[in-house]
């Protein structure tokens, strides 16, 4: 008999049918009595079952003496020392009672943490008993596989395009409840016999074991979204061209996901099984099972006067966030970036850098947007406080303070570069260009990167680097000192140490054996290894056994945090560093390394976070191991047949910038680009001594440091709140940024701090029964909207028409650029215009304007030259090194009126004035900039020198900068395919403006890609012309005399 057992008085059979590792009912299928293990003051919930049978957690005769329960409390006290999520006044009130041997007050508090969970998170979503009902059963088994193909199908196809379709764990959960009470009314409920044994399709009412059977199914690949060696499979296919085949694609996936698994059953005693463990994001699942199956209404008395039911609570929430999405996601998106200081200054580049929400610092976040406050760091209605603000401390320190300084002191050439973003730069400003440094063979000539560039960040890229040194040497230091002697112990005493209400109500089923999980972990390394060594991957052995070490070495540390906080720290960084030094030169090594290092360790939190649910939801563990295992495996053939589907053909030009769908890989092409930076540059060249970022290496001394302090602090000072300073969340709370901003962090920081710090204090009632039944709400309203608006609308290039409503709200906003007082270039009677599209032509132009005069080459720097969803040209906002060349003319004010006509103002375009660089027909460029070598710039000196730059500012290379008039479409911005007419007015109007100077280079690179060279049937854009058969033999009659009557003037609301 148990410890726990002999002190609460259990007797005999009640130990045996309440701890003993015997057969459940349950398991078997078998509709035997229900059985409730109930606390004192637990509440009832109607789950469609007999309840008469009731035995309490305690018994009905205690027998603990004063000494016990001192030593019981004490004990818990201890485990807890360091457990920032345990309550403070809890700490007190333990150490008050126990220094006064007050029975009474040690039999309350032993009852309240002995039989239900010590944190109010838990209480608040997890119910302390256990119900027997049928898991196993058909139902669960057919609706699991089958949304685990629908979600695991649909994340695979749509991860590869953008913007991704991504189904939820929280989706699937909702989706499923429908299905599964419906099959209760449809199926029948007869008994069926095969291969000797009988089963019904239809075993009773659906209920909450089968509900969660099924999401932890789907959950094996929706939980991260797609599995993440699909990436590495879009880029070898997509961008490598490397096809190793559905043998190498399918075990693959199977081993990085398995060997995740089996690391998270090997260690489950210390990130499962622990009550200190909580694991934040499972609650959200939890208080939403609960929600959708308990229909009671709610008492006001313990939520401020609340009744609703949490049923209802939860559909009004879902239907709100549902219905509110359409404003910022597509009605009126500036509600999502709500940043009023770079609609005043919009042309000020410090102003954007500052107050920016896309690529700034924003210090002035407002949004209207849960997907911005979400996106990143999910919901901040789960983390505790104490995680929220260690991260947004860490982005002031860092992405604030430092970051403002590192910038604008031109550290690391950063005045030359975009204050935050992804990107990586050469040494002309441009995106680096990764195919002028290799080899046919996918390696680096290092002649050529050489002659070419080095490799340089954004300020925050750089930054982000340099803190996930700092986070990675932190973790394993704060693991150490925090938590070392507890691991140990728990190692040691798990079998003994029932701490946990859930843990012991699980003992009544049979567990998962070890060995169980250690073969399941065995076998997947020895496929891995095949894996690496039986296809031309270019892995060393000894490096794929350096992955998994790494994989194994930061389980345990990661996974505390991540189950203390809900926040994942990652490993992608460091296995690329890693991988770089180790193996330099060997991309698609690099990409496999990063895969086993990374993704099994991250793949492994997402199993152990299911685990953990099984555990709050008492399913029993062996009925959670087959459907993870067998979910997994048929989850990763159904991903790999629908990539094998979309890359051998059937999806046309995928993967490539101008998709028409938008089907252009992003996460394939990023994995593309870090392993050929970091396979094939190298991290020594970018880090090491000598280099431009070598300075990046003292935070690992930073991360090792950072620790030990506030270990010492809180030891000299264990009631102050030194305790809860986390050191790898101040480093690494924020990895996202970039492409996340500070408006993602600060927004989610601030709305944390509502309701886990102000609401959690002040109506502790309110926030048990409905915090996270709002964060499910939030969440399900958006992924399902944000679904409908892709599907219904961006697929089908459905732009949000003009309206009065729209155009009322513009005209009440600051003043539009064009308001701005005159340019001194331009005349009361004349008018620079910038000509980006068919105006390039001169005889258009000439038709339409009469009086205008050619002036020279401008060029618009910041923006990105594209045809959008009408099929014309259009110029849209990038912060990267994107450029808009053009020609530039002089226009009377009736040459202004006849072009608004023609350009469709204001339904078509809008006209901005925007600063311009131009170059008079006398000294119009007569070569592409960013490769010029000009002795003035500094940053294009050799790769030896330490100094590098852009070759190209505003005003420079014989241009100046003044103020034009340009046609921009601001609401229709996603690249499409141009119409038939406007390609001959296009190449008319490319002729005429190659011929006046400008620049070839960027003609091939930008506008070829929407605009094919007539007769051009294929690459370019003219792969649809050439479907219409137009690809061979140039252009019909038709299409030549529609083009000429589009010039004279005839336009379609152009």
């Amino acid at each position: 008999m148990s410890t726990f057992a002999r002190r609460f008085g259990f007797g005999k059979k009640q130990h045996d049918a309440v701890l003993h590792d015997t057969v459940s009912p349950v398991e078997s299928g078998s509709s035997a009595d229900v059985q409730i293990l109930e606390a004192k003051d637990a509440e009832g919930l109607n789950l469609g079952v007999d309840q008469s049978t009731v035995i309490t957690a305690s018994g009905t005769d205690r027998r603990i003496s004063e000494v016990e329960a001192n030593t019981t409390l004490k004990q818990i006290r201890s485990k807890h020392k360091w457990d920032p999520n345990l309550p403070e006044n809890l700490e007190e009130e333990i150490d008050e009672k126990t220094e006064e041997h007050n029975l009474a007050g040690e039999l309350r508090l032993v009852d309240e943490l002995v039989e239900n969970s010590p944190y109010v998170e838990v209480r608040a979503a997890v119910k302390n008993y256990d119900v027997d009902v049928p898991v196993n059963t058909v139902r669960a088994w057919v609706l699991g596989l089958l949304l685990t193909t629908i979600a695991s199908g649909m994340n695979a196809l749509f991860a590869l395009r953008q913007p991704a379709i991504t189904i939820t764990s929280l989706t699937v959960q909702l989706v499923s409840y429908p299905l599964g009470v419906g099959w209760y009314y449809v199926m029948p409920q007869r008994q069926f016999r095969l291969f000797g044994k009988s089963f019904s399709l239809n075993p009773g009412e659906f209920n909450i074991k089968e509900h969660v059977l099924i999401v932890v199914m789907a959950n094996v690949n929706v939980a991260g979204g797609v599995a993440y060696a699909t990436d590495t499979i879009t880029a070898q296919r997509g961008f490598y061209g490397q096809n190793l085949g559905w043998g190498f694609n399918i075990l693959l996936c199977i081993s990085t996901q398995m060997l995740g698994y089996g690391l998270a059953g090997i260690f489950r005693k210390v990130l499962i099984w622990p009550s200190a463990m909580i694991w934040p994001t499972s609650l959200v699942n939890c208080a939403l099972f609960h929600g959708l199956h308990d229909k009671s209404k709610t008492d006001p008395a313990k939520t401020h006067g609340w009744s609703i039911s949490r049923y209802r609570y939860f559909l009004a929430v879902f239907l709100g966030s549902f219905c509110w999405y359409w404003f910022p996601g597509f009605i009126a998106p500036f509600l999502s970036v709500f940043c009023f200081a770079c609609w005043i200054r919009p042309n000020n580049v410090v102003v954007n850098q500052l107050f920016g929400g896309w690529t700034g610092l924003s210090l002035l976040p407002i949004t209207f947007d849960w997907t911005q406050i979400s996106a990143y760091a999910n919901s901040p209605l789960i983390p505790p406080w104490h995680a929220i603000a260690n991260s947004v401390i860490g982005l002031i320190i860092f992405f604030w303070i430092t970051t403002i300084g590192v910038h604008y002191t031109g550290t690391w050439y950063s005045d030359y570069l975009p204050i935050s973003d992804s990107q990586s730069y050469d040494n002309t400003g441009n995106l680096y260009n990764v195919s002028k440094i290799l080899t046919p063979e996918y390696t680096l000539d290092l002649a050529k990167y050489e002659a070419y560039s080095p490799l340089f960040l954004s300020t925050t890229f750089a930054m982000t680097y340099g803190l996930s040194f700092a986070t990675i040497a932190a973790v394993l230091v704060h693991t150490a000192l925090f938590h070392g002697p507890d691991l140990w112990y728990r190692m040691r005493n798990i079998r003994t140490d029932d701490e946990d209400v859930h843990l012991r109500m699980m003992r009544k089923y049979r567990d998962v054996p070890q060995w169980w999980y250690t073969t399941l972990f065995l076998i997947m390394l020895g496929i891995s290894l095949g894996v690496c060594l039986g296809y031309p991957t270019a892995m060393h052995w000894w490096g794929f056994f350096v992955a998994i070490i790494i994989a194994i070495v930061w389980f345990i540390p990661i996974g505390l945090v991540q189950g203390m906080t809900s926040i994942q720290i990652g490993l992608n960084v460091f296995t690329e560093f890693i991988t770089g030094y180790i193996q330099p030169g060997r991309p698609v090594a690099m990409m496999l390394f990063k895969t086993y290092g990374y993704i099994t360790m991250a793949q492994g939190l997402y199993f152990a976070q299911d685990l953990k649910i099984g555990q709050y939801m008492k399913v029993p563990p062996r009925s959670m191991f087959m459907a993870q295992t067998i979910a997994t495996v048929w989850a990763s053939i159904v991903q790999v047949a629908v990539l094998e589907w979309a890359l051998g053909g059937a999806i046309s030009d995928i993967c490539t910038e101008h998709q028409p769908n938008r089907f252009n890989c992003p996460n394939g092409r990023v994995f593309f680009n870090a392993s050929v930076i970091w396979g094939l540059i190298g991290p020594q060249r970018i880090f090491s001594i000598g280099s431009l970022y070598a300075n990046l290496q003292w935070f690992w001394l930073a991360g090792v440091i950072g620790p030990i302090l506030v270990y010492i602090g809180a030891r000299m000072f264990p009631r102050s709140p030194i305790k809860y300073i986390s050191m790898p969340l101040i480093f690494g709370g924020q990895n996202y940024i970039p492409p996340a901003t500070a408006l993602n962090y600060i927004t989610w920081g601030i709305t944390g701090y509502i309701f886990n710090k102000y609401i959690r204090n002040r109506y502790r009632g309110w926030w048990m029964r409905f915090n996270y039944i709002t964060s499910a709400g939030l969440d399900v309203g958006l992924a399902i909207c944000t679904v409908v608006i892709i599907l219904a609308l961006n697929l089908t290039n459905t732009s949000m028409p003009s309206c009065y409503q729209l155009k009322k709200t513009k005209r009440s906003m600051p003043p539009p650029p064009s308001l701005n007082p005159p340019d001194p270039h331009q005349s009361q009677n004349q008018t620079l215009y910038l000509a980006y599209g068919s105006n390039l032509w001169l005889h258009q132009m000439s038709l339409r304007c009469p009086s205008s005069v050619y002036v020279g080459v401008a060029r618009l720097p910041h923006y990105r030259w594209i045809i959008n969803a009408r099929g014309y040209a259009n110029v849209v906002f990038s912060a990267g090194g994107d450029e808009v060349w053009g020609l530039a003319y002089s226009l009377t004010e009736a040459d202004e009126a006849s072009l608004d006509r023609n350009e469709g103002v204001p339904h078509a375009y809008t006209k901005e004035i925007i600063s311009v660089d131009l170059f008079p027909s006398s000294s119009s460029p007569t070569a592409p900039f960013p490769h010029s070598t000009r002795s003035t710039n500094p940053l294009s000196a050799p790769l030896n020198q330490s100094s590098a730059s852009l070759s190209f500012v505003p005003g420079s290379h014989g241009g100046e900068t003044v103020k034009m008039l340009i046609y921009i479409d601001r609401l229709r911005v996603v690249p499409a395919k141009p119409r038939l007419e406007y390609i001959q007015r296009m190449n008319r109007g490319i002729e005429d403006a190659l011929e006046k100077g400008v620049p070839g280079w960027w003609v091939e690179k930008v506008v070829r890609g929407f605009i094919p060279a007539e007769g051009r049937g294929e690459g370019g854009g003219g792969g649809f012309l050439k479907e219409k058969g137009m690809g061979e033999g140039g252009w019909g009659d038709g299409v030549g005399e529609l083009a000429e009557r589009q010039a004279r003037g005839f336009v379609e609301e152009e």
